[in-house]
């Protein structure tokens, strides 16, 4: 009898406590939330952004390694995403690298699909890796990334927006617009 009352409450606790599991690419663009759902890339939609990108353009070179994250907590939710690690060269001078240094890899992270029919479109979160003060923004960024393939080659557009929070607010390093390409 102990067993099956046992059996019984761990039962209930498991139900009060579930997580609701939504496909990532579901996730509503505006709060609120359900409080213990679980945004999860159930269908391995992050998976074409997930590897090593790269880019070069006359004096700069930019490595990006965007990786995935499972279950980030949002308030009262879980999220799937992406995070990153960058390694930037201006004139055969390094400028940042944010590869050896896990706590700058939630500068660039995140990643929501703007549109749920459009899956190779992804809109993260941008700060500048040697930004001051993560908390302190000196500009309002949102990086957008499209997947697409050329000539058999998987590239990667990658477009910043910015504006000024600041009257003192510096433009940002790395540059604005770029063509990566998968390693």
């Amino acid at each position: 009898m102990k067993k099956i009352l046992l059996i019984i409450v761990i039962g209930l606790f498991e139900i009060i406590n579930a997580q609701t599991e939504i496909p990532i690419e579901q996730t509503p663009s505006s709060l609120p939330l359900v409080d213990n759902t679980y945004f999860k890339d159930i269908n391995g939609v992050f998976n074409k952004f997930v590897g090593i990108w790269v880019y070069t353009e006359g004096s700069k070179s930019v490595e990006i390694e965007i990786y995935f994250e499972p279950h980030n907590k949002i308030s009262t939710c879980y999220f799937d995403g992406l995070k990153t690690k960058i390694r930037y060269f201006e004139n055969g001078n390094l400028v940042f690298d944010t590869f050896s240094n896990l706590s700058k890899h939630l500068y660039i992270s995140g990643g929501f699909f703007p549109n749920p029919t459009d899956l190779n479109k992804i809109d993260m979160e941008y700060t500048e890796p040697d930004e001051p003060n993560f908390f302190k923004k000196r500009r309002h960024e949102r990086l957008k990334l499209k997947y697409f393939v050329d000539s058999g080659i998987e590239k990667l557009e990658w477009k910043l927006f910015w504006q000024p929070l600041q009257d003192s607010a510096p433009n940002p390093k790395l540059p604005e617009n770029m063509i990566l390409i998968k390693l």
